[in-house]
């Protein structure tokens, strides 16, 4: 039997407007029909450490052949990634892993895995494989936080570190380091649902930003790679 793909969504708020009329996944992922392709869909969660830990579970008990994380993002540059747009990783970078906060963060300079469960360290990015471009997405590099920005100060703080960063969000370089030390492809897409450092939820576009990554969902599921 053809193991299906593994598709995960860090909350069931962005789960249902990409999915459409199929529900909004709960518990262990479930084999379902999108576009007529076999895929389990699941929930990772919220955050780096749970959703590394919950992909990492579910391709040890799964062993699906690849892997696509897909939820919402805040912009760094809305002239380039404007709300309802669609960004695909190229890289992840982790944010917050140092010493202090605010002004005075520094990264700790050290790996966060050393060399030995790959072939090389893991410091606080991991490249994704290149593949065909997907519709309707900008390729760019994606960061990683433990918490959001929440002003433009801290923005801007994030801006410099990363200058590469397009995009900010909580789970992908988790779900990329367990997809790494278990050698499974992973593509990760983020609809853009606001601009990083607002923190007025009411004006957040979470459907449009997750209904806009549905084409290069299901241009996802018909590639072989």
């Amino acid at each position: 039997m053809i193991v299906p793909p593994l598709v995960l969504v860090p909350t069931r708020w962005e789960a249902e407007p990409l999915l459409g009329e199929v529900e909004a996944p709960s518990g262990p992922p479930e084999t379902r029909r999108v576009d007529g392709y076999r895929v389990a869909v699941g929930l990772c969660g919220v955050g780096p450490i749970a959703a590394a830990a919950v992909t990492a579970h579910w391709i040890a008990h799964l062993h699906p052949p690849r892997v696509l994380l897909v939820g919402t993002a805040g912009s760094y540059a809305m002239d380039r990634a404007p709300v309802g747009t669609v960004v695909r990783a190229t890289a992840l970078c982790c944010e917050g892993l140092g010493v202090g906060e605010g002004v005075g963060h520094e990264a700790l300079g050290f790996a966060q895995l050393p060399a030995g469960f790959l072939d090389e360290a893991i410091h606080d990015r991991i490249e994704l494989q290149a593949s065909a471009p997907l519709p309707e997405t900008n390729d760019a590099v994606v960061l990683t936080t433990t918490t959001v920005a929440a002003s433009d100060e801290e923005l801007e703080r994030r801006r410099r570190r990363h200058p590469e960063a397009l995009v900010e969000e909580m789970e992908g370089f988790g779900v990329a380091l367990a997809c790494r030390l278990a050698g499974v492809s992973l593509t990760v897409l983020r609809g853009v649902s606001n601009a990083a450092g607002d923190r007025d939820s009411k004006g957040w576009s979470i459907r449009d930003a997750m209904q806009a990554a549905r084409p290069a969902l299901s241009a996802w599921l018909r590639r072989e790679d």
